[in-house]
């Protein structure tokens, strides 16, 4: 129990992150290990493949996304020659079911400890990308490409004004087809900490200006921005540092565009919730439902974690359902990461214990999948990742397409260091 709490304080420590290179990448520098598939009685593919490389860091997993044949791995401290500078790997789809690395990219101007890569979102031919810096240094940067030939090139690096050295801006991030959202969850503006997301459009001259968005009840701790979704018409914002319910109990806010300006349309809580629990450290919204993740609920045990579920009708926001984890247990984080594709879900537990060999490895992690029917959700199954593979923590990044389910990883300070792995059940 005492190491599983010390690794538990690891998985929080994500909670903080609250000329462009761009080398082709043959496929031989990357492995797509796959394991044995078996068909699926809900017709997903329980076939599954690991993603990894031998010039990728320990980190090689802290962030994924997924869009189509495309998947997006988050390298944040890797090293092009600049310590921890960060970079991303772009993995394709091939006719096979695979999935190579096609391509790296690094950030545009980059210094050491950019952390780029901390963060990243693909929609369509277009994908964003965070590099937060390290607590404490550098204020953040985000910034865009676009698929050109097949090929990801530099667009835009998307700027807000007044950002500050110690803002976080970029440590989460979110696009949907014209629409970009940039988080600073350490920006003060109203308080120390209150946090804040910049928002901006695609035009036909390029990218907008940022504009700020900030809690409409903003407070000094609240951290706006500690997560990000967007379904290109509404932003949903975690903030895991309100204190409605008790300190840290954490809220979501819901904004849409009313005649070109961005107004608040409905704070999202759970019905009981409890100091502590980190209500919004996970936010998905697709059209007229939005998952919050809780990963330090305790609904079925200590830090068991939960999911909400909440449905918008004739324009109000109401809780549809609290989602449990199957066999949920104490220090799980269930809910600590969340993605969505129409009626299906992902979310992450970095701290479910694995059975391997008779020995019960602890916060090996784990993805669980979700599925909506009508406004309801629920949890289906755990997409159980091999425990011989050599990362922990899984379940602190994930994503979901129709192509792909997503596991990603945090690194484990006292483990092996080695190169980071993605776990990818391919999707029919």
């Amino acid at each position: 129990m005492h190491a599983r709490w010390r690794r538990g304080r690891e998985i929080a420590r994500a909670v903080s992150v609250g000329g462009v290179l761009a080398g082709a990448v043959g496929e031989g520098f990357a492995s797509s290990r796959p394991v044995e598939v078996e068909a699926a009685s809900d017709g997903l593919a329980r076939g599954s493949a690991v993603l990894t490389a031998p010039d990728a860091s320990s980190t090689f997993g802290v962030a994924v996304a997924a869009w189509g044949d495309w998947i997006a791995v988050g390298d944040d401290r890797a090293a092009d020659g600049l310590v921890e500078s960060g970079r991303v790997h772009l993995h394709r789809r091939s006719p096979r079911g695979a999935w190579p690395r096609i391509e790296t990219i690094s950030g545009a101007d980059a210094t050491p400890f950019d952390r780029f890569g901390a963060t990243v979102s693909i929609s369509e031919d277009h994908l964003l990308v965070g590099a937060p810096g390290p607590d404490g240094v550098g204020g953040g940067r985000a910034e865009v490409f676009a698929l050109q030939q097949g090929r990801w090139v530099p667009e835009a690096v998307l700027e807000a004004p007044g950002v500050e050295p110690l803002d976080r801006y970029g440590a989460a991030v979110a696009i949907c087809g014209t629409l970009a959202v940039v988080a600073a969850p350490r920006r003060d503006g109203p308080g120390l900490d209150a946090g804040g997301v910049a928002v901006f459009l695609r035009e036909a001259s390029g990218w907008s200006d940022g504009i700020w968005l900030e809690a409409p009840d903003a407070a000094a701790g609240d951290r706006f921005g500690t997560s990000v979704a967007t379904d290109g018409e509404r932003i949903v914002v975690g903030a895991i540092g309100d204190d409605d319910f008790g300190e840290k109990s954490g809220s979501a806010w819901v904004f849409r565009q009313v005649d070109g300006v961005w107004q608040a349309e409905s704070k999202l809580l759970p019905p009981h919730g409890a100091a502590r629990e980190w209500f919004g450290h996970a936010v998905a919204i697709d059209g007229t439902h939005v998952l919050v993740g809780a990963p330090r609920a305790s609904s079925q045990g200590t830090s068991s974690g939960a999911v909400w579920a909440f449905a918008r009708e004739d324009g109000d926001w109401s809780i549809t359902s609290s989602v449990p984890a199957i066999d949920g247990r104490s220090g799980d984080w269930f809910g600590f990461a969340l993605a969505i594709d129409g009626g299906d879900a992902i979310a992450g537990s970095p701290g479910r214990d694995v059975l391997g060999d008779g020995v019960e490895l602890e916060d090996v992690g784990d993805g669980v999948l979700l599925s909506r029917l009508g406004s309801r959700w629920r949890s289906e199954r755990r997409e159980q990742i091999d425990w011989r593979d050599t990362v922990r923590l899984r379940g602190s990044s994930v994503a979901i397409s129709k192509r792909a389910i997503v596991v990603g990883h945090l690194p484990v300070e006292d483990g092996p260091v080695v190169p980071g792995e993605v776990w990818v059940v391919s999707r029919p």
